[in-house]
């Protein structure tokens, strides 16, 4: 039940759910990757004694300036 909740509520979990039963047979297969990343994370962030920051290290596209957008 996690695994189903953390896909509903977090972007990245719920992104990489949806590519993992877009490739497989089995949605099944998609909510056990996203408990073992859950646990790999809850694991990460014992054994470190750190809190969960929500966006992390996300790579973000640079923006960029109108000048140098390609109109055609």
């Amino acid at each position: 039940m996690p695994s189903i909740v953390a896909c509903r509520y977090n972007e990245n979990l719920r992104l990489t759910y949806m590519n993992i039963i877009a490739r497989k047979p089995s949605k099944m297969i998609g909510v056990v990757a996203i408990q073992r990343k859950l646990l790999i994370l809850i694991y990460t962030l014992w054994n470190k004694n750190e809190h969960y920051i929500d966006g992390h290290k996300i790579k973000v596209a640079p923006v960029q300036a109108k000048a140098t957008l390609d109109n055609s």
